[in-house]
């Protein structure tokens, strides 16, 4: 089997994997990360990655804005080149800087590491990876580990995974009981989501091609085709993290040109590159942009013009307009995923499927780089 397409089904189990680490470590881990946060008086927060690991900020980022709290996050090169304060000893006197890696070895987690040990008052540092003896790992105060099991190609299951205790840790800073039944009962409707909406067929029966095994790849294929070559894919809120790493997705494994965006910043600009064959993927995972999202598909119908429209939401089928659901260029999935934060979780899964066989209807090797490799070190 692929090894992409092998870790991709495999990311069920590394969720679950996930939920123990953190089940298991509630008031070991969890509970010692807020007792430090009291300490220290932490007052604000930055959270910071590169690519995937930077995208899956946009959960946590919205959870803490939410609730007034003071939380920033910065593209991990340009906090190291351009956005490291003058005066950092001040700046960071009450600040606790969260680093995602996967490998804890990138480039400019190293070096950002390095500057902030040669500080005199030092942030609180928490390091969420996937290698318990990495540099992250070994130089964080403390440590989120994500035991998503060994990961080989194109991220995915890390990226899952670090979405998940992403959100546990943004409880632990809000406060909440976080260990009350209905949040567990929510990430098990999630894991049991996303084993559904994964293959189940054993590796030495499944086809290089997942089309008959996906009603969602078969009816993305008749909408969208294999080949187009550039997709617009937009959102709003925590579900930009699927926009940005889904757009990803597409330049490393499909080799095409993709962009992501707020579904307000197309409107200032991308919007004037509408075509008859524009291709669009919009995400929408909150109850506050239904309505919004709804119309905007409205005016694509009605004023603008498209090619192909893959709209996710977490909206009820019978909600969404007639004229939408049963266009013949629009193709709704209802995702049914219970809570805005959780649903990035199951809406980049999708989406990966769709990616990888349409890598493989080009005749693409899914996973394979090309002119990068797994872990970027250098700057």
């Amino acid at each position: 089997m692929n090894e992409f397409l092998e870790e991709i089904l495999s990311q069920g189990l590394a969720l679950q994997r996930t939920l123990d680490f953190i089940t298991d470590n509630m008031n070991v881990i969890f509970g010692a990360i807020k007792n430090l946060v009291q300490k220290k008086s932490i007052s604000r927060f930055v959270f910071t990655g590169m690519g995937s690991s930077y995208f899956s900020c946009y959960v946590p980022y919205y959870m803490l804005k939410q609730k007034g709290i003071n939380v920033e996050m910065l593209d991990s090169g340009e906090f190291l080149l351009h956005g490291f304060p003058e005066n950092p000893d001040v700046i960071f006197q009450n600040t606790c800087i969260i680093m995602i890696s996967q490998s804890g070895e990138s480039g400019e987690i190293v070096e950002l590491l390095k500057k902030f040990q040669s500080l005199k008052i030092k942030p609180l540092i928490i390091g969420v990876t996937n290698m318990p003896e990495s540099y992250l790992a070994t130089f964080s105060d403390k440590q989120l580990y994500l035991n998503a099991g060994s990961e080989k190609t194109v991220t995915s299951k890390t990226y899952v995974c670090s979405l998940l205790i992403l959100y546990f840790f943004a409880k632990t800073i809000i406060f909440e009981n976080f260990s009350d039944e209905i949040y567990l009962k929510e990430i098990a409707a999630v894991i049991n989501n996303v084993s559904q909406l994964l293959p189940s067929t054993h590796s030495s029966q499944l086809s290089h091609s997942l089309k008959n095994k996906s009603p969602i790849i078969q009816e993305f294929e008749k909408k969208f085709g294999n080949d187009y070559k550039f997709i617009q894919i937009m959102a709003r809120g925590p579900s930009l993290s699927t926009a940005y790493q889904a757009a990803l997705n597409f330049k490393e494994i499909v080799k095409i040109k993709s962009e992501a965006s707020s579904l307000s910043t197309f409107r200032h600009g991308g919007i004037e590159c509408l075509t008859e064959d524009s291709k669009l993927i919009i995400i929408s995972s909150s109850t506050i942009n239904h309505k919004l999202d709804n119309h905007f598909i409205r005016n694509l119908i009605d004023k603008w013009c498209f090619g192909s429209i893959f709209y996710i939401t977490t909206q009820e089928l019978n909600l969404i307009d007639e004229e939408i659901r049963t266009h013949p260029k629009i193709m709704v999935y209802s995702n049914k995923t219970q809570g805005t934060f959780l649903a990035p979780i199951v809406e980049i899964i999708t989406l990966q499927l769709i990616v990888y066989n349409t890598a493989v209807q080009r005749e693409l090797i899914p996973g394979i780089f090309r002119f990068t490799q797994k872990i970027t070190r250098g700057l």
